[in-house]
Parts: structure tokens; C-alpha cells; sequence
């Protein structure tokens, strides 16, 4: 059974979704330094559409779908305006490479590249599934995804 949550070694980008969106890079020595609020521009549009991004499945949307998620009572010439800026922010702030477009998809790197809290308590909760819920083997998965989804309260 797989409990790592993503490889902590070879990330570049952590993520924390739980509380207040927390995004960090790894600096040389092996540290997190925060990426600082002027990264993401003006707006909060680049925010916005990185949170999007990571929340849906494989972490990939179409422009549509971000388009109306979004942007919903926008026009589509805007809407389209303000997801061009968004994703050239990310890439900006988090790195171009760890940002891809095929077509009409934007997608964003896999756990193994950029960590998110989010999808390591999920991996620990299916890991508590597979030994059921109340096995002893079960208590440290969840109290590690409780660690996560605590938020300094």
C-alpha cells in the first residue's frame, strides 16, 4: 500500500489549499520560501484559476470550463482575456514548465512536481480505507491528514 503523499525530495512547488491558499517554493538549500503576493499580480484572477485547476480531476480543465467557472456572467472575448493573463501569471510565479497547454487544456503538474495538501490527506484517507477504519495501523494516517486539514485552530 502507498502512503507516501507525493515525493517530498523532488517537488519544486507546495501548496497548501486547507485555510488560506499557501503557495511556496523550495529554495536551494532545501527550505520553503512563500511566493509572495506581488507574483500573482493585481487581481486575484491567477489565484483563482490555479485553485480551479488543482481541484479538478487530474488537475486539467478546459478553457471553457474555466471560462465559466469562473467568469461566468462575463463576456467570452473577456473571459478569454483574463485566462490568457491568469495562466501567464502562474507560470510566472510557479514556473512555466510546471504549467501545460494541449489545445484547448491547461494543465498543471502531478504531486510529484507540485504538492498539495489537499491531495495528500485524500491519499491518506483511501490509505485508512484500505486497512479499515478502525484498525491500529490506521490511527497515524489519520492523524497525519488531520494535521493537514488544521488550519491553526
Amino acid at each position: 500500500m502507498e502512503r507516501e503523499c507525493g515525493s517530498a525530495e523532488t517537488c519544486t512547488i507546495r501548496i497548501h489549499l486547507f485555510g488560506p491558499l499557501e503557495v511556496e517554493r523550495r529554495v536551494p538549500d532545501g527550505s520553503w520560501k512563500p511566493i509572495d503576493k506581488a507574483s500573482w499580480g493585481k487581481g486575484t484572477f491567477a489565484r483563482s484559476v490555479l485553485k480551479r485547476l488543482l481541484s479538478m480531476p487530474g488537475r486539467r480543465a478546459s478553457r471553457g470550463i474555466l471560462q465559466e467557472d469562473i467568469w461566468p456572467d462575463v463576456s467570452l472575448e473577456l473571459a478569454d482575456k483574463y485566462l490568457y493573463e491568469a495562466i501567464y501569471t502562474i507560470r510566472k510565479a510557479i514556473g512555466r514548465e510546471l504549467v501545460t497547454t494541449t489545445g484547448a487544456i491547461y494543465a498543471l503538474a502531478d504531486q510529484a512536481h507540485i504538492w498539495v495538501d489537499m491531495d495528500c490527506c485524500t491519499l491518506l484517507l483511501k490509505n485508512v480505507e484500505n486497512l479499515g477504519h478502525t484498525s491500529l495501523e490506521a490511527i497515524p494516517l489519520l492523524e497525519e491528514a488531520l494535521s493537514y486539514c488544521e488550519c491553526g485552530g
